[in-house]
């Protein structure tokens, strides 16, 4: 993290374990951010504070690719994009 005001640099340790770390947006109220994550058996939705504590907010397996954090600015909600890649196929005969 760089503060602006003096140009200092801050390193946040996030969590072993979280996966790795792919779209970031900070929360709200400055008081941490929220980020997706990649895992071997997970696609994950994360909040973490400025400590670097890990709150998992969605695991949803592989069912969705998670990207684009996005908080509303009174804080209350958090829009993000799921992409999936389920499919069904039907087979018609004599068409």
């Amino acid at each position: 993290m760089l503060t602006l005001s003096d140009r200092t640099w801050h390193e946040i340790p996030v969590q072993p374990g979280s996966g790795e770390l792919q779209d970031i947006n900070w929360a709200a109220d400055g008081k941490g951010f929220f980020v997706t994550s990649w895992l071997p058996d997970s696609f994950n939705l994360l909040y973490v504070n400025l400590a670097g504590r890990v709150s998992r907010l969605v695991h949803n397996g592989h069912r969705h690719w998670m990207v684009n954090p996005w908080p509303s600015p009174d804080g209350k909600y958090l829009a993000f994009q799921a992409q999936s890649w389920d499919s069904n196929v039907w087979t018609i005969e004599n068409f």
